[in-house]
């Protein structure tokens, strides 16, 4: 492990007028890691991911990502920096192919391209990294498919691809199985315990199972604050968590 962490945050507040929907978070991921940020629907775990990934600027503290502080970095600068991430809500392109897409995303991700679309059967080295991604996630076989004709499964899959193109060192997703069946949640816990080791993984997710089959660690939000953060077995047995979040699963 390297000294300096992937993530660092220090008493980062993200406040919408006199809503505070992050509050006074503090904590720092380790090189490697996989944690899961656990919580009911407003705890603000998605919002926490804006303000790591530069979509929502903070309202006070800091954020540092591999050393260096980012608060008045773009989006756009942090993936360079090695940061990967996945939505909530598909965002694909779903008249093209599952190969175009994951070749717009490769394009993306190299400093400087601004080559046209019309043009990326010619490189092949581009088309092969495409290639390879769509095979790790299991839909090589599909990558002439359009977007449109995949199942919501299969499209989180891609999703997963578009994220670990160009290799990021910092992975950020944010409920990859919501809306998945049992078989499909099992399927996709499999995808992320692939994920190399070397890559540090934040993961939010609602099931249960899903988040204690892969977390290292386990951070509890409630009403924008962190409520407990340690080792599966260690929060389990929180009586806090048990009441406020495990009561009903």
């Amino acid at each position: 492990m390297t000294s300096t962490p992937p993530l660092r945050l220090d008493n980062v507040t993200k406040s919408f007028g006199g809503l505070t929907a992050v509050s006074d978070v503090t904590l720092s991921v380790h090189e490697g890691e996989r944690s899961v940020i656990l919580g009911p629907n407003g705890a603000g775990k998605t919002t926490l991911f804006h303000c790591i990934t530069g979509t929502l600027p903070i309202t006070s503290g800091t954020i540092q990502i591999f050393g260096k502080n980012v608060n008045r970095m773009t989006p756009n600068a942090r993936t360079r920096l090695g940061v990967g991430r996945t939505f909530q809500i598909t965002n694909l392109f779903a008249e093209l192919t599952l190969l175009q897409n994951v070749v717009l995303a490769v394009h993306g991700r190299a400093r400087g391209a601004r080559r046209l679309f019309t043009s990326w059967q010619s490189e092949r080295h581009v088309v092969d990294q495409a290639h390879a991604e769509l095979d790790r996630v299991g839909l090589c076989g599909k990558a002439d498919l359009d977007v449109s004709e995949l199942s919501y499964g299969e499209r989180r899959q891609l999703e997963l691809a578009l994220a670990l193109v160009g290799g990021p060192r910092l992975l950020l997703l944010d409920e990859p199985c919501a809306g998945l069946s049992q078989s499909e949640r099992q399927a996709f816990t499999g995808l992320i315990r692939a994920i190399p080791s070397n890559v540090t993984t934040i993961i939010v997710e609602h099931d249960m199972d899903v988040a204690f089959a892969i977390a290292d660690r386990l951070i509890v939000m409630n009403q924008g604050a962190l409520i407990c953060d340690g080792p599966p077995e260690e929060v389990r047995n929180t009586t806090e968590v048990q009441e406020v979040y495990l009561g009903d699963a």
